[in-house]
């Protein structure tokens, strides 16, 4: 039930962002650091690497502290349906990964 949902939607994000990284980190090369919040693209790039990271937060989240909650009482219904709740929110923040890399490699050409 819920903890092989929590594996399959596990290994298909982190494989979701190596694609989104390897579509859009190598396309432009910023000349400095203040690029990053002067230009569409480093805004876009930080927009994207916030994503990521609040992506890799929930998927943590879920992953250390709501998956072992299920295991332990698997009839535990707050759990499981928090569970599910950061999982759809994870998803989500993750498909806006995908649209700020196509904005991304919009942007570098």
């Amino acid at each position: 039930g819920g903890s092989e949902f929590g594996t399959w939607i596990e290994q298909h994000c982190r494989q979701a962002v190596v694609f989104t990284e390897k579509a859009g980190v190598n396309s432009v090369v910023l000349d400095s650091v203040a690029e990053l919040w002067t230009t569409p693209w480093g805004r876009l790039l930080l927009a994207k690497v916030t994503f990521v990271a609040v992506a890799a937060g929930l998927g943590g989240y879920n992953h250390r502290v709501l998956v072992p909650a299920m295991e332990a009482d698997p009839h535990a219904g707050p759990p499981a349906h928090r569970f599910r709740s950061v999982a759809a929110v994870e998803a989500g923040v993750l498909v806006a990964v995908i649209v700020v890399t196509a904005f991304l490699v919009g942007a570098a050409s």
